[in-house]
């Protein structure tokens, strides 16, 4: 049971990273670089922190068409 909750709480983390990281890019005069995903490849981890930095880009893109659906009415 201990386990289960402290690997629950690595994956928690790694989302959280993941869905922090989508917020910050840095910009260097005319190009823009956004974070890798810096845990270790083909681990759960890894996976948790990517499905969280596509949470937040699927969450951004429905903010934007909604912002551009009210600005067209």
């Amino acid at each position: 049971m201990m386990v289960e909750i402290m690997a629950n709480k690595l994956l928690d983390k790694a989302y959280r990273k993941g869905y922090d990281a989508f917020k910050v890019c840095d910009q260097k005069r005319d190009h823009f670089f956004i974070a890798a995903n810096p845990m270790k490849p083909h681990t759960m981890q890894h996976k948790e922190w990517q499905r969280g930095y596509d949470v937040a880009y699927s969450d951004n893109y429905k903010r934007l068409m909604n912002e551009q659906t009210k600005r067209r009415s």
